[in-house]
This record gives structure tokens, sequence and C-alpha cells, in this order.
């Protein structure tokens, strides 16, 4: 009589591959995700201060000035939104679509 394998024994391979895989995914996604705020920190940073600069040597007027920060908003927003884009894991690591195709994890 042949008796069936454990549910742990069973489990245990597949779980371990899953949780690496999923590790993995995270990590690059926390990394992505750094990254995309500390582009967006800048990037806002660096316009309030050209716009207050501006505003203090009478460059621009008021409504250009809402107009900047408006569109620097957008911009910011825009940015954020490439979160939304998908990572595919390779066989060999992980590899993020973003324009060429950069290697995120140990390949």
């Amino acid at each position: 009589m042949c008796s069936a394998p454990s549910k742990s024994s069973a489990r245990s391979t597949p779980a371990r591959f899953s949780s690496s895989r999923k590790r993995t995914y995270a990590i690059a996604r926390g990394r992505q995700s750094l990254r995309v705020v500390k582009q967006n920190l800048v990037f806002a940073l660096g316009m309030f201060v050209l716009l207050v600069a501006s505003d203090l040597l009478r460059w621009i007027s008021l409504p250009w000035g809402i107009v900047g920060h408006e569109g620097s908003t957008l911009l910011v927003t825009l940015n954020g939104l490439r979160l939304l884009r998908t990572v595919r894991l390779s066989r060999r690591g992980l590899r993020q679509v973003v324009g060429g195709g950069v290697t995120i994890g140990a390949g």
C-alpha cells in the first residue's frame, strides 16, 4: 500500500519558489517606486524654487506661476503613473519593462 505524500512535503518546494519570486518582485517594485518618488521630489522642488525665484524677481506674473505649478503637478502625476507598468520575471532574474528592458535583479 502506497501512502500519499504529506501536505507539507508536497507544498514545500513550490511554496519556496513562489515565495522567492514574490520577494524578488516586491524588491524590484520597491526600488522602482523609490526611484520614481525621488524623481518626483527633485522635479517638484526644482519647479517650486524656480517659480518662487521667478516671482520674486518679477520675471513672471501670478497667472503664469499658477500655470507653471499646475503643469508641474500634471508632470509629477504622469511620472507616478509609470509605476502601473508591469514587471516581468524571467528565469535568470527580474527584467523590468521600461524603455530598453533594464535589468533590475541579478541575472
